[in-house]
């Protein structure tokens, strides 16, 4: 019963297009407030994709030859996929979602900023030993921003998550 437990909260009107009926949550507050939530998190979304782009541009060795950051940047992306398809929900529905999606997408974005900062500590530790064992590859300026780049990008994520998490929903 689980993927069709909300299929009575659709029904057709008379179009003939399908409605959903059921209920729904919206961010807590007056409408300023609300209003100022809705635009931290768009903001908090829009530096996370920044960030995590910016570290995929960076041409320096230590970013970009070995797989062993590679593949923590890819899962970067990932997170980043993960996180944005959540907080769409949110931000087309100008802070109003469903609410049978609240819940599982409270923690799809938990889940997806948490494994964000593991990834991108990943890479930044695979970073830092690349530099130290073979040198900054002539871009000394960029080798270093990388793994500053990544802690960033971890904090980043951590405040992020946090500001979601205390986000108030009331029933509309």
């Amino acid at each position: 019963m689980g993927r069709f437990k909300h299929v009575n909260d659709v029904e057709r009107n008379e179009d003939g297009t399908l409605v959903y009926t059921g209920g729904h949550y919206r961010i807590a507050g007056d409408a300023v407030e609300r209003k100022r939530t809705l635009i931290s998190f768009t903001a908090g979304t829009v530096m996370l994709a920044v960030l995590i782009i910016l570290s995929g541009c960076i041409d320096a060795d230590n970013a970009t030859k070995s797989f062993s950051v590679i593949i923590p940047l890819i899962g970067e992306v990932c997170c980043l996929f993960a996180i944005c398809w959540q907080a769409v929900k949110v931000i087309a529905g100008k802070g109003k979602v469903r609410a049978y999606a609240l819940e599982p997408m409270t923690e799809k974005i938990g889940v997806a900023s948490k494994m964000l900062v593991i990834v991108s500590l990943t890479g930044m530790v695979f970073s830092v030993i690349y530099l130290i064992r073979h040198g900054a590859g002539g871009h000394l300026l960029a080798a270093v921003a990388y793994p500053l780049l990544k802690v960033l990008i971890a904090s980043t994520a951590v405040g992020y998550e946090k500001f979601f998490m205390t986000i108030r929903w009331v029933k509309a």
